[in-house]
């Protein structure tokens, strides 16, 4: 063994160490870009950090010791903020808040000042103090004859669920599982910690005939990376096995089937290490394109030892000109300026760019391949082959424009979270996933006069049954011109107070404590959301209003929404927008498959007009990118009327077409004698016949990304396949 391939040997395994250090991630932002309507911002926000947790057992008492052991395991939990396990009184800190600040945040309406308004909250006040609430609270119910107190301490309580408990823990609102609602940490999502402490969680429940079920989203977005990551190294894996067996018949040749095992090898960790060192870490759908550089990559060895001795020279200056024009033709998705995109740009570039130049190196000391397939008594006649692959390229362009549309969604859910989500709605009242409210504003002021502005609307649409609830941080704190509300001078209110009092059979000389309680209340400064962030049992509230796309802005979520339109319309105005998240994420799929398409068009003229130049001439150049049109229009009119709409992926799969076409086309293309074209036939049909094994195991993988690329590339390699080796004349047979 030389000491090249030595050396390669070296450089395999000391890249094949280094991918240790890759970090892989699975998320919608990077695809979608930040600040779309239904997709998360980001993972770090506060509806982002919670988590439910449902321990499903027929057994009361066992679910809530069940529920009892897993708070305490949590609170030992770094990655967690809070957990909520029952119904608890607010922190010493946020109720000496709430009373001072309790005339801001509640005010009291005419009727509350009132002589009878004061005696019922006082006759309240005193039945409380003989529950557990009035315990906890002490003497402030009694302090406070407006009952604005007594409210603000009822609605935090109600806030976020109205379920009951046992033993005081949360139970389901079907009787079927204890409930605990957990909040993470501000700690940057990690998948591998989150995996981590769900594996524990599950653990504790790990008892014969009870069931744990975990919903959030960090929880969600862990798992779904977690599984995408193993079907891809599945796929991956796979197809190296089905390849290596392959090879090992087709090239009889132990040194051959080294060499190209050598260029796979290199190729996938240069890739996966360019992407890594470029943005930090690598999206599944970059490494998923792992599968298709491993079916692009063996081509270049393939085709140097696929032609003779005496050929290779030139064989060689092909591949370079095929792995340019294909990365050229990728690097259109880097126009995107989606991270996922641009990724799967630079991967696949910088994975070619290794294989072609390792192939060339390692290549040289390699025997001619013995006895491969006889590929080129594939090559058939093609009468009127430009006018029909015009015509084949014009019916895919007219099935994209009548049929095509955007695809209903861009990730399948696993079935199971779809089922898990299905289960938890029956225990917990979750909050519409299809439909809310954005409330934007100048300020995070304006943001709350308009919450005030439409809660009218929304309570009435609450009591007429339209709307089963709604959460928002206007209903917790009003907008500063609302707080300032006028009361009563201190001495109207003694007045009132002291008859209250008196009709209550209370003792007058609590009239001085009511009055200096009075005072304090009246005397409070006006409350901000900043204010509130001081508070854990607050803070929540007051992270609902952000600052994003240059505006305040809060989502407005909604329960139970009986008819979408007739709420749209009862809350119309300028700054309040009702959500179809559902009718916004197909619009943003639409554009977003527009944009891809385009790139696609870019990138394939951009590589013809490279192939023109560094090519043979313009009309050599025209003929492969004319049949790489035929069979994009083939391939495409196949998937939209067997699958429907084109999903992102199928279109992004079809730059993939595009490059085998055009590494296809260079090869039977520029043959310029019967003996180049037969070995280009031999190359060609090993490369296929390779390509598509690595495919076709992809278009098996479980999860949708993976399969629909691996089903869109096969299909376009077949139909570049049977285009590229269709001619209309002999090499050398003139006109």
């Amino acid at each position: 063994m030389n000491r090249n391939v030595i050396a390669m040997l070296v450089l395999s395994a000391l890249a094949g160490l280094s991918l240790w250090a890759v970090e892989l991630r699975a998320d919608a932002q990077s695809i979608f870009g930040r600040g779309t309507g239904g997709v998360p911002e980001t993972l770090e926000n506060a509806e982002a950090r919670q988590l439910v947790i449902a321990v499903v057992s027929p057994d009361r008492d066992e679910r809530t010791a069940l529920a009892h052991a897993m708070a305490s395991m949590l609170a030992e939990e770094r990655l967690v903020a809070a957990v909520n396990l029952g119904p608890e009184m607010p922190a010493r800190g946020t109720i000496d808040f709430l009373w001072h600040h309790r005339f801001r945040l509640a005010p009291p309406a005419p009727e509350d000042l009132s002589v009878e308004g004061m005696v019922a909250q006082l006759h309240s006040a005193r039945t409380a103090l003989a529950s557990v609430t009035g315990v906890g609270f002490g003497d402030y119910l009694l302090r406070d004859p407006t009952g604005s107190f007594a409210r603000l301490i009822d609605g935090l309580a109600t806030a976020n669920t109205s379920l009951q408990s046992h033993d005081g823990v949360w139970q389901a609102q079907d009787g079927s599982a204890a409930l605990l609602f957990v909040s993470f940490t501000t700690e940057p999502f990690d998948a591998s910690a989150v995996i981590a402490l769900a594996d524990s969680i599950r653990q504790v429940g790990a008892v014969d005939g009870v069931e744990t079920i975990l919903l959030g989203p960090r929880v969600a977005a862990a798992e779904i990376n977690a599984a995408m990551t193993r079907s891809s190294l599945w796929v991956s894996l796979a197809a190296l096995g089905l390849l290596i067996l392959w090879f090992s018949w087709a090239l009889r040749s132990l040194r051959a089937l080294a060499t190209v095992m050598l260029t796979i090898a290199l190729s996938l960790a240069a890739a996966t290490l360019v992407v890594q060192a470029v943005f930090g870490w690598v999206h599944v759908i970059a490494l998923g394109f792992g599968g298709a550089l491993m079916g692009l990559a063996v081509d270049y060895p393939l085709h140097l030892m696929s032609h003779g001795r005496q050929m290779r020279r030139e064989a060689g200056r092909l591949v370079m000109l095929g792995a340019a024009t294909t990365a050229i033709a990728f690097l259109a998705a880097v126009s995107s300026g989606l991270q996922a995109f641009v990724q799967v740009g630079v991967f696949v570039a910088s994975g070619l760019g290794t294989a072609a130049a390792a192939s060339r190196w390692l290549v040289g000391g390699v025997a001619e391949t013995p006895r491969v397939i006889r590929c080129e008594r594939l090559l058939w006649r093609f009468p009127a082959k430009p006018m029909i692959e015009i015509a084949m390229a014009v019916a895919g362009l007219a099935t994209v424009y009548f049929f095509s549309g955007p695809s209903p969604q861009l990730f399948a859910l696993p079935s199971g979270l779809t089922s898990d989500i299905a289960a938890m709605r029956q225990m917990v009242s979750l909050p519409s996933g299809q439909y809310h409210l954005r409330v934007q504003g100048a300020t995070a002021e304006e943001v709350l006069a308009l919450q005030a502005e439409i809660a009218p609307d929304l309570d009435a649409a609450v009591a007429t049954g339209l709307l089963g609830r709604y959460s928002m941080l206007g209903t917790f704190l009003p907008p500063a011109s609302q707080q300032l509300t006028e009361l009563p001078e201190a001495e109207v209110f003694a007045e009132r107070a002291a008859a209250a009092l008196s009709a209550s059979g209370m003792a007058v000389q609590f009239l001085d404590t009511l009055l200096d309680a009075y005072g304090e209340a009246v005397a409070a400064p006006v409350v901000t959301p900043e204010m509130l962030q001081d508070h854990a049992d607050l803070a929540p509230f007051a992270e609902r209003v952000r600052f994003a796309g240059g505006h305040w802005r809060e989502t407005v979520r909604l329960w139970e929404i009986q008819d979408p339109e007739r709420l749209a319309a009862a809350i119309e105005r300028p700054g309040v927008e009702f959500i179809d998240v559902s009718s916004e994420i197909a619009d943003r799929l639409g554009s977003l498959q527009r944009h891809v398409l385009l790139g696609l068009g870019i990138g394939a003229a951009v590589a013809i007009a490279v192939l023109a130049l560094a090519g043979d001439g313009t009309r050599r150049a025209l003929a492969i990118g004319r049949s790489i049109a035929a069979s994009l229009g083939l391939t495409v009119v196949i998937l939209i009327l067997v699958g429907g709409p084109l999903s992102v992926f199928e279109i992004l799969a079809l730059t993939l077409v595009v490059g085998i076409g055009i590494d296809y086309g260079i090869f039977i293309g520029f043959a310029r004698d019967a003996e180049t074209q037969k070995a280009a036939a031999r190359s060609v049909g090993l490369c296929a016949i390779s390509t598509m094994m690595a495919f076709g195991v992809m278009a098996q993988a479980p999860f949708q990304v993976l399969s629909e690329i691996g089903t869109a590339v096969s299909l376009g390699i077949g139909a570049t396949l049977v285009i590229s080796f269709g001619r209309t004349r002999d090499p050398g047979e003139t006109r």
